[in-house]
């Protein structure tokens, strides 16, 4: 594969990471937005003199806050009193509604996903989105018989971590920066940890069961698909990256 075709590839995922990245942040927007107005509709209302000076069309409006939290409910939210809610498999995977959440997500995701950038788009892709169904199923199949509602990126997180690792177990990274770990004991331990405390059914507010199914999916997806570009994305980061 010559050198504009690896370019040309490695722009076009890229541009999927950041399309994603994207669209998460806007979610996590919207979900701010809705959440504030069921208390105040702090938007439409601070609009209001605008209007009543005429320095705004009266017809001017943003979405109702409360229509607009029951749509983000039924669309971006796993719930396991609904499993067969199909389009929140994915939906939920791009949703946030804390800070600390979605920023630990993304910085993750943009860590890791470079060294995948090499990759067919087809397969960047579909680890991607088969993460996000795999998490989703998982969480729903672990939470059913119980009341319970999920939502995150930390699925699609762990099946990039996985496959990442399942290429370069060696690569070392800092967690939080200062300590060094091989990428192996990295994912290892964090696979563990999930496994354990799904296995346990501890309610930590974490979606262990999600993470699990992101990460075994991962795993399965570079076994069937990714494995023969091993050698590939070796030789293309070597003189690329």
């Amino acid at each position: 594969m010559n050198q504009n075709t690896l370019l040309r590839t490695y722009r076009a995922n890229r541009i999927l990471t950041n399309t994603c990245i994207g669209t998460a942040v806007g979610v996590f927007g919207t979900w701010s937005y809705a959440r504030r107005g069921l208390v105040y509709d702090t938007t439409n209302n601070a609009i209001k003199p605008l209007k009543e000076a005429g320095l705004l069309p009266k017809a001017v409006s943003l979405p109702n806050p409360t229509r607009l939290h029951d749509l983000m409910q039924d669309y971006f939210i796993l719930d396991s009193s609904r499993p067969n809610n199909y389009a929140s498999w994915i939906g939920s995977a791009f949703s946030h509604t804390g800070l600390g959440h979605i920023v630990f997500n993304m910085i993750t995701w943009s860590s890791f996903a470079p060294m995948l950038y090499l990759l067919p788009t087809r397969h960047y892709a579909g680890l991607i989105f088969g993460s996000a169904i795999a998490s989703s199923a998982t969480y729903l199949y672990d939470k059913r018989g119980t009341q319970a509602k999920g939502l995150g990126a930390s699925g699609i997180v762990s099946g990039i971590m996985a496959s990442v690792t399942m290429f370069m177990p060696t690569a070392r990274a800092r967690v939080w920066g200062i300590l060094p770990m091989p990428l192996w004991a990295l994912t290892g331990s964090f696979f563990l940890l999930d496994a354990y405390f799904m296995q346990a059914d501890m309610r930590t507010g974490i979606g262990h069961s999600a993470h699990v199914g992101g990460g075994v999916f991962g795993v399965l997806y570079y076994a069937v698909f990714l494995r023969k570009y091993r050698a590939h994305l070796a030789r293309g980061l070597s003189g690329f990256v």
